[in-house]
């Protein structure tokens, strides 16, 4: 079965359903398809949890994930500023990343873990 709401084009497929663009906000069930990942706690030096809005646009600027995850607070804030107006002005229809609305939520909560 493939992974709930993993379409990669949400404007030319169903909602809600796992053949389609996966809304999880109004459906406590969709927990139950959440992707889950255990890995060794010595091999963790980050976390990164981030909304579809960020999570799809960043690469987009050519920054890598490594790269947020040493991002100081200013930084990250001026990196989903410059997310907001890549999908404004170099995007602005979606046809390099087709999106389902021309601006979506962007959040990026980094964790670095000591060692």
């Amino acid at each position: 079965m493939a992974a709930w709401g993993s379409s990669s084009n949400p404007r030319n497929c169903p909602l809600d359903r796992t053949d389609g663009y996966g809304i999880a906000e109004a459906d406590r069930g969709a927990a139950a398809h959440a992707l889950r990942f255990r890995y060794p706690r010595d091999e963790v030096a980050w976390i990164i949890a981030a909304t579809d809005g960020a999570f799809d646009l960043v690469p987009a600027l050519g920054v890598t994930w490594p790269e947020v995850a040493n991002m100081s607070t200013p930084q990250l804030e001026r990196l989903l500023r410059d997310v907001h107006i890549w999908e404004a002005e170099t995007d602005p229809d979606g046809q390099a990343l087709p999106r389902a609305k021309r601006h979506d939520d962007k959040t990026v909560a980094v964790v670095r873990i000591a060692t």
